[in-house]
């Protein structure tokens, strides 16, 4: 397995730089374009490129670094504090997929009226969850940021919370990109 992080020279941490990763996969891609360094670099160019998606994405970086310390990511589970934010996020899905799918046939003045209420009622709610999730996603980055600084010296309780926030981007994440696509069908 490559480890992209000594591709990219960054340090086996959970939480990296964005600027100091994007400056670094930028001098490395200099070096490394097959324009610059000829048709042989092409493939190295293509994993450099692989490794800078990788490093950038919260969720794949993380499961790339479990993947490097051994540790299988887990099964996906729902933190317990969160249940209760993703049960609602599906059922607001669940209504707004509903609302998005009801045919738009000939309709009186006050059928549309009551259906755009509901519609309305519906993005507000649909709105509120996705907020919800967001400031979620944001306090995981924060705990992910905090990581850093246990990583070296409580590698086996740091790598058990990499695996949580692991876990955790990616339910956030899954549930933000659908209520974020159903938010904009039901405002077109």
């Amino acid at each position: 397995m490559t480890d992209y992080f000594a591709l990219l020279r960054q340090p086996h941490q959970p939480h990296l730089d964005d600027s100091a990763l994007e400056q670094a996969f930028r001098e490395r891609a200099r070096l490394l374009h097959p324009d610059a360094a000829g048709a042989n670099e092409g493939d190295e160019f293509a994993q450099l490129n692989t490794a800078f998606n990788v490093l950038r994405d919260q969720r794949l970086r993380l499961r790339h670094l479990l993947e490097l310390e051994g540790a299988a990511p887990a099964k996906e589970l729902i933190a317990p504090e969160l249940v209760e934010l993703f049960s609602r996020a599906a059922e607001i899905s669940h209504q707004a997929t509903a609302e998005i799918a009801k045919e738009r046939g000939p309709e009186s003045a006050i059928t549309r009226s009551v259906a755009q209420l509901k519609r309305s009622q519906i993005r507000a709610e649909l709105v509120s969850v996705l907020r919800k999730l967001e400031a979620n996603a944001l306090r995981a980055q924060s705990d992910l940021e905090d990581l850093n600084a246990i990583w070296d010296k409580e590698r086996a309780a740091a790598v058990a919370k990499v695996m949580q926030l692991q876990q955790r981007f990616t339910v956030l994440h899954r549930w933000m990109d659908t209520l974020g696509e159903l938010q904009f069908q039901l405002e077109n």
